[in-house]
């Protein structure tokens, strides 16, 4: 199995590993398919600097925690957007304005009805 074959199975396994190739074959050919079959984050050509590879890796942690927080953010922000769509959609079905739907939201079941002081106020008049 040569590297760029580790690399494609590496990638095919787990996606979100963080690949680095070094290699001392540095051929167009070996480079294109690193790349294009391997999805390599970077490629470190022999002799290599140790510093050039310190740093590689640290970008590499970087990159990687970074893609992490911003899987977490998406997901929290699709939680918060079913959470809204099923607000927006029990207060629809209550019958409330646009303007009471975050007070609405806040309440219970049982009082979502008579949140709204438009609603209340038009109950009173009519009951009075």
């Amino acid at each position: 199995m040569t590297g760029t074959e580790f690399l494609a199975r590496a990638a095919a396994i787990d996606p979100k590993t963080v690949r680095i190739m070094v290699t001392a074959y540095g051929d167009a050919a070996t480079l294109q398919d690193a790349i294009n079959n391997g999805s390599i984050y970077r490629f470190i050509p022999k002799p290599w600097n140790p510093d050039d590879v310190r740093a590689t890796l640290i970008r590499g942690i970087e990159a990687y925690a970074l893609e992490r927080e911003r899987s977490q953010l998406l997901n929290e922000l699709t939680v918060l957007n079913r959470v809204s769509a099923r607000s927006r959609e029990s207060s629809s079905s209550t019958g409330c304005s646009r303007c009471c739907s975050e007070r609405c939201a806040k309440t219970s079941a049982t009082t979502a009805p008579t949140c709204c002081s438009r609603r209340t106020q038009r109950a009173e008049r009519s009951s009075g």
